[in-house]
């Protein structure tokens, strides 16, 4: 309808006892990664306005490691890494030590984490053999709760929407998967010019999760706890199975002397088997950019795309767009599928007449966002465009889609900019 206003539920005010003990174990002690493996930074996911920010690495929390003899050490906060919150798995909790031979050649993490909703201990190990100064081998199992939408609100964002306001911006799966790469990377010795390559197979038995009509259990938030279109919104089934991949990337990263960074990352799948026997090849698109405006202010671009080519591709290889973190104006994931769009645009303007304590001073944003997803091909896009006012964690979108005047404010959190 035209006019009306869609509210999108993002982080509820209200406080209680049990909403401040977990905000504590996630926003005290997470801190954004500003840098992926091998010296190559991640590309920001969409919700993210500070430059170089992203996801959480098992080692985001404050080091305060213990080691054991010259080889066994327990990294990240005396061995737990860094927490998440999601409406599947409730609070993940990950621990375990990190056995590095002479000279870190050899490093590898044998972990732990357990999932409070589901109940479950799940093992998990991952290695790296540094063959040379610019190669090394990758490997890893797992048995994890998987999402292919952790592109549009890093782990920090998506657990304090989840904690407070049922506001998952992610569908999940669960997955037992074994993946071994090669990998080549190199950089200029100030960083400000990288690239990293890899190619290898992957291995994987995927089954749908819950929530759902039977799940047992039932995620708590502060606000909204009931709510099916929230904190109780199903996944959407998969296609249960095996896959089996070969799998390849490169990544690039540079920075200039005057302030512009660009960051970008191709991935590619070519599976040989698959649940219901479709060949097609699935390609992963991610980039970055981020320069000064006036005085301080600052343009950012996020873009990402996902392309199949061949046959459709199972729906764990499906994501999505809609809602908070992507296209307000949209349901939560409400457009999904093996075909995906989406590029955000910002231009920032902290309000330094407006200092606050303890939280320093808001930012006000321009914001244009325009995505579509769907199955084996796009629907007509959506655009959303409108304004953000961020002060510390807290962040409030207005926007509307200029072709249909639907309006939508999103409330959310975000690591702070700095």
């Amino acid at each position: 309808m035209n006019g009306a206003t869609h509210r999108v539920p993002g982080i509820g005010l209200r406080r209680s006892a049990g909403a401040w003990l977990a905000a504590l174990a996630i926003a005290g002690l997470v801190q954004p990664r500003v840098a992926g493996g091998q010296g190559t930074p991640p590309v920001p996911p969409a919700d993210s306005a500070t430059r170089g920010a992203g996801g959480l690495e098992l080692d985001s929390l404050p080091t305060i490691g213990v080691s054991v003899g010259d080889v066994l050490y327990f990294p990240g906060l005396f061995g737990f890494r860094a927490p998440a919150y999601d409406r599947t798995d409730g609070l993940s909790v990950v621990f375990g030590p990190r056995l590095a031979l002479p000279d870190d050649r050899i490093v590898l993490d044998a972990l732990a984490t357990y999932r409070s909703n589901l109940g479950r201990f799940d093992p998990s190990f991952r290695g790296v053999v540094t063959v040379s100064r610019h190669v090394a081998l990758h490997a890893s199992a797992e048995r994890a709760t998987l999402t292919n939408d952790d592109w549009s609100a890093s782990t920090f964002t998506n657990s304090l929407g989840t904690l407070f306001g049922g506001s998952d911006g992610r569908n999940y799966f669960r997955s037992d998967r074994a993946e071994a790469t090669l990998e080549w990377h190199a950089d200029r010795p100030d960083e400000t010019l990288g690239a990293t390559a890899y190619v290898g197979a992957r291995d994987e038995y995927s089954r749908s999760i819950g929530p759902d009509s039977g799940t047992p259990h039932e995620v708590w938030s502060a606000f909204d706890h009931a709510d099916r279109e929230g904190i109780l919104r199903p996944n959407p089934p998969i296609q249960d199975g095996h896959i089996a991949s070969g799998i390849a990337g490169l990544t690039g990263h540079w920075a200039s002397p005057q302030a512009v960074t660009a960051v970008a990352k191709l991935g590619v799948e070519v599976p040989w088997t698959t649940p219901d026997g479709a060949t097609f090849a699935q390609f992963t698109a991610d980039a970055s950019l981020a320069f000064r405006g006036l005085a301080d202010h600052e343009f950012t671009l996020f873009a990402h795309a996902l392309v199949t080519a061949g046959g459709v591709a199972p729906p764990q290889r499906y994501s999505y767009v809609g809602g908070t973190y992507t296209l307000p104006t949209l349901m939560r994931l409400e457009q999904g599928g093996d075909q995906l769009l989406a590029i955000e645009t910002m231009y920032l303007v902290p309000v330094h007449a407006l200092v606050l304590p303890f939280v320093g001073a808001p930012t006000v944003a321009v914001r244009y966002v325009i995505g579509a997803a769907g199955v084996h091909t796009l629907p007509d896009f959506t655009q959303n465009v409108g304004l953000r006012l961020q002060l510390f964690v807290l962040r409030v979108d207005g926007l509307i889609d200029p072709i249909t005047r639907k309006t939508a404010i999103a409330l959310s959190g975000a690591v702070p900019r700095t």
